[in-house]
């Protein structure tokens, strides 16, 4: 809970997730509590965030590394590849090259087990992921409601500064907030934001 000017602001707002709408660098989404309190993932009355993250490559995006893993699992235990377990023990102190070990079996288990190891991204994440960044395992789990259009250094500012405990900072960072009300056809022009036709 919040207290806001003597007022404690406790209330929720129902999830609106939208596909267009997703965690790249410099949206704002609005926070929440944890799934076993809040299984609808309802969003915070008053709280929000900016989402900073990092740039993905294409293959940390595409590809499903727990059904890959999964499938290596399963190969493990066919006698067929005992091989392949004297392999990875002798990688059980290299993580870098176990992983690289189950990326070179992906195409074995797909197969043999009917394992889907690619996942579906739309063009425009798999853009934005891969050049600006963001962070998409929070993509329909939080409500995406805004962008930051100006200032996007400002982000990096804030997300360089020691943090403690629960990634808080040492210092609090104010920030003052200012709405501005601007038309669609203006924000189309001057940022360029394509609005979805109702």
């Amino acid at each position: 809970n919040l207290i806001n000017d003597e007022k404690v602001i406790d209330y929720t707002i129902p999830a609106e997730f939208n596909e267009n709408l997703f965690h790249k660098k410099g949206e704002i989404a609005a926070a929440r509590t944890p799934d076993n309190v809040n299984p609808d993932k309802e969003s915070s009355g008053c709280q929000f965030y900016i989402v900073d993250g990092k740039v993905f490559t294409e293959n940390e995006l595409t590809l499903d590394i727990n059904a890959i893993y999964q499938g290596v699992r399963m190969l493990l235990k066919d006698e067929e590849y005992s091989d392949l377990q004297k392999q990875f023990i002798d990688l059980q102190t290299d993580s870098e090259g176990t992983q690289r070990l189950v990326l070179s079996l992906k195409d074995l288990v797909a197969e043999k087990y009917d394992i889907k190891a690619q996942k579906n991204i739309s063009k425009e994440k798999l853009e934005a992921y891969t050049t600006v960044g963001g962070t998409p395992h929070l993509d329909g789990g939080y409500t995406v409601f805004g962008r930051i259009v100006e200032g996007l250094d400002v982000i990096d500012k804030i997300a360089s500064v020691q943090t403690g405990q629960g990634n808080k900072p040492l210092e609090d960072i104010s920030m003052t907030v200012k709405v501005e009300k601007i038309s669609k056809k203006n924000i189309t022009e001057k940022y360029g934001y394509q609005y979805l036709e109702q």
